[in-house]
């Protein structure tokens, strides 16, 4: 059985971020600012905090980031019902979205990880199996590359995203 998991990516600069498998979170980010690591994302203390919080903190969003309204769309002239999770409206993918998916670890460096979901056909109302990569590659100039990939057996929308919450600003 998956467990919950952290993974340090580090560079050459100081620079160090975490990520967890749960829900392909980014959990922290820690840059070298005048001889100091400082942490410059927000996020919770806790896998429970982010179990509990609802601003979605750090995480992969999807099936669908954004909000659908009356939890209802239209694929191909036919008409799917979704799970409702904000009211009679669907947000960021529902009740069960990728946020509070444990995901597999596929690939990991040094440098770089990629996680791997897998959401089958009908998944909070959503057609087709969607697989879904995302993919964290963190570069010696203090970069962090987000990558997503996604392939699905039906059309079926998808919009990815990943919500961050900064607490330093840089000039």
């Amino acid at each position: 059985m998956p467990i919950k998991q952290i993974i340090t990516l580090s560079n050459k600069q100081g620079m160090s971020i975490k990520l967890s498998n749960w829900g392909a979170t980014w959990l922290s980010c820690e840059l070298p600012v005048a001889g100091q690591n400082r942490e410059v994302l927000l996020g919770c203390k806790t896998f429970e905090q982010y179990a509990q919080q609802d601003a979605y903190l750090g995480a992969t969003i999807g099936r669908y980031a954004n909000r659908i309204a009356n939890a209802t769309i239209k694929v191909n002239e036919k008409s799917y019902s979704l799970t409702v999770n904000q009211g009679v409206n669907q947000l960021h993918g529902g009740k069960l979205g990728f946020d509070k998916q444990l995901w597999h670890i596929q690939s990991q460096a040094d440098k770089q990880v990629t996680f791997a979901l897998i959401s089958p056909d009908g998944d909070q109302g959503f057609p087709g199996e969607l697989k879904v990569e995302v993919t964290y590659k963190l570069t010696d100039d203090n970069q962090v590359i987000i990558s997503f990939n996604a392939i699905t057996t039906k059309s079926t929308p998808v919009n990815l995203t990943l919500k961050l919450g900064s607490n330093l600003a840089f000039m």
